[in-house]
């Protein structure tokens, strides 16, 4: 599952990465690059957030390990040095990025206020943008920018004013989402929740 054991096996030679959740850039690059196909572990985060309740893991429990999870990825990013905790860190916070496109899934299909909710993404991105780049000097845009794109195409995807369209708008959003935090990735992770309802 970590970004390291996915690149360890490629180097190994493997010709096809399943689960991977924590998969980096990196490893992406490099599989695109030899052909090599990802099949990714969707059902985690699903259950976490669909089932855990009856398990006794609300779904405000789930977004707040999300949370927890994320806080450790950014400080090991921004302070740590390279080595295991470092590592450690930044792999678990990634399940954070799964989490929250299943609650932007969940939180499209419920909105009372589709634009409000499309408009209050795209001020936290605002936001955060600034103290992003500070502290990661990443000169990428930060995930709420990336869920921002991912609301975007869930638009695309359910209003019949697109239709037609669709195809097209989704690639340029996915494409868009390059310049993001998470990118490529999310939208898919998006839509594939979105699709499983």
């Amino acid at each position: 599952h970590s970004a390291e054991g996915v690149k360890n096996a490629l180097r190994a030679g493997i010709d096809c990465i399943e689960h991977g959740m924590f998969i980096d850039e990196e490893a992406l690059d490099f599989m695109k690059a030899h052909g090599i196909p990802y099949v990714p572990t969707l059902v985690a985060p699903w259950i976490c957030a669909m089932v855990g309740e009856e398990r006794g893991l609300s779904k405000e429990a789930v977004k707040f390990i999300a949370i927890l999870t994320m806080t450790g990825n950014h400080a090991a990013i921004a302070l740590l040095p390279p080595g295991f905790l470092h590592s450690l860190l930044v792999n678990i916070g990634y399940f954070t990025a799964a989490v929250m496109c299943f609650f932007l899934a969940e939180g499209f299909r419920y909105t009372s206020s589709k634009r409000r909710y499309g408009e209050r993404l795209l001020l936290c991105g605002v936001l955060s943008q600034l103290p992003f780049w500070m502290a990661f000097h990443f000169m990428t845009f930060n995930m709420m920018f990336t869920l921002f794109l991912c609301f975007l195409l869930l638009v695309v995807r359910t209003d019949q004013r697109f239709a037609g369209k669709r195809l097209i708008l989704g690639i340029l959003i996915v494409f868009a989402s390059g310049l993001c935090d998470w990118p490529v990735m999310a939208p898919l992770f998006t839509l594939l929740f979105w699709n499983a309802g």
